[in-house]
């Protein structure tokens, strides 16, 4: 089963208000892959672009044993409409203190940075919730409200695409022109002036693109869908993380924390950090 967010706002509206970015090394992987452009060096001003981070207090990282160490310049300091903040931060805690110290002994540091160096490690909790109204911060609060105003932009709701409008003669000549969509029991097509933006998350996206004959020929003969484009990559190499969670009694005179801490993230066995 996998939770996902059926609301305006998507993932964002649900997931514990979770703001995990990915380390700088995983960015840099999609680089080695071939996309040779998509490093953490050029997308970190687009990144800086989205989110506004609370800074830590610097005595407190220090007595929880957390290390704050940022190469990013100062001109692109995070000006962006997500407000992140970090909660476990606030004061002090034995508990998450103790953690820390277990972690580093061994070999592993805990970091407050939003995109650490490397994946592995203890990281600070940080959430999308805004430091000052403590609310939660979506993408449908910070950026779909705010345009809802436009006279050009139209959101419905109820909403759910069916498939990608296509049209061409042949694979290497196809175009997205709009996108098929079910309301109120109804198919209606919704077609571009200028272009089809595809952001359905990780899971949607490639259900849609085989839902629009983009795939995998034999699997999509199976279905019954019409193969314009033969790709056997769409929908193939999901890596979702494995996530272990663990309990422990504490002493009578030991306060537990509220809410969540410390995320840590540990390599698999014979598996490069990065």
């Amino acid at each position: 089963m996998q939770f996902q967010g059926k609301a305006l706002g998507g993932s964002s509206m649900i997931n514990g208000s979770a703001f995990i970015a990915p380390s700088r090394a995983s960015i840099d992987t999609w680089a080695r892959l071939g996309n040779n452009r998509w490093t953490y060096d050029a997308l970190a001003p687009y990144y800086s672009a989205t989110y506004s981070v609370e800074s830590p207090d610097p005595n407190i990282c220090k007595d929880m044993g957390i290390e704050l160490v940022s190469n990013i310049d100062p001109a692109a300091t995070p000006k962006g409409p997500v407000q992140v903040s970090l909660p476990s931060l606030v004061e002090p805690h034995p508990v998450a203190k103790a953690w820390n110290e277990v972690f580093k002994g061994k070999g592993y540091n805990t970091t407050a940075e939003l995109f650490p160096i490397q994946s592995a490690g203890n990281r600070c909790y940080t959430a999308a919730i805004d430091p000052q109204t403590q609310k939660r911060s979506s993408s449908d609060s910070q950026y779909g409200g705010p345009a809802s105003s436009r006279p050009n932009l139209t959101i419905a709701t109820g909403a759910t695409v069916l498939k990608i409008v296509l049209s061409g003669s042949s694979s290497e000549e196809l175009t997205a022109e709009g996108v098929e969509a079910a309301i109120d029991g109804a198919t209606r097509a919704f077609l571009a002036t200028k272009e089809v933006i595809l952001a359905a998350g990780a899971f949607h996206t490639p259900k849609l693109l085989e839902m629009s004959g983009v795939g995998d020929r034999s699997r999509l003969q199976s279905l019954g869908i019409p193969a314009v484009i033969n790709n056997a990559g769409v929908g193939e190499h999901l890596q979702n993380h494995a996530m272990c969670m663990r309990t422990f009694e504490l002493n009578d005179n030991v306060r537990a924390g509220d809410g969540i801490q410390s995320l840590a993230f540990l390599p698999l066995q014979d598996r490069a950090q990065q």
